[in-house]
């Protein structure tokens, strides 16, 4: 799959923000979200058309990755019912994904 032109930039920020959110160690800052996603700044609007993710996993919404997995992760964090750690592993499981997608470029 090579990624489309209008792709590159908007997956390279998704990329250094997935960075931050694993590193992240206060729930209130880690970003998740259609309007904190680089990404789906350009593609959302388009049912995902066009968006690497969406590509890669033949699904729309990021389905088919760990990404809902985080963001309910950061909702049970922030309602005190989670540990740190439910948001961690699916975050670093999506960026790894997001690299390998930056990979195939």
């Amino acid at each position: 799959m090579a990624l489309h032109r209008e792709a590159l930039e908007p997956l390279y920020q998704s990329i250094k923000k997935w960075q931050d959110n694993v590193r992240c160690t206060d729930i209130d800052k880690a970003l998740t979200g259609q309007l904190t996603c680089p990404l789906c700044e350009v593609f959302y609007h388009r049912d995902c058309a066009g968006c690497p993710v969406a590509e890669e996993t033949g699904q729309v919404m990021c389905r088919g990755t760990t990404y809902s997995e985080a963001h309910r992760a950061k909702d049970a964090i922030a309602e005190g019912l989670a540990p740190m750690s439910t948001f961690t592993e699916p975050a670093k499981k999506y960026l790894e994904f997001l690299e390998m997608l930056w990979r195939k470029r």
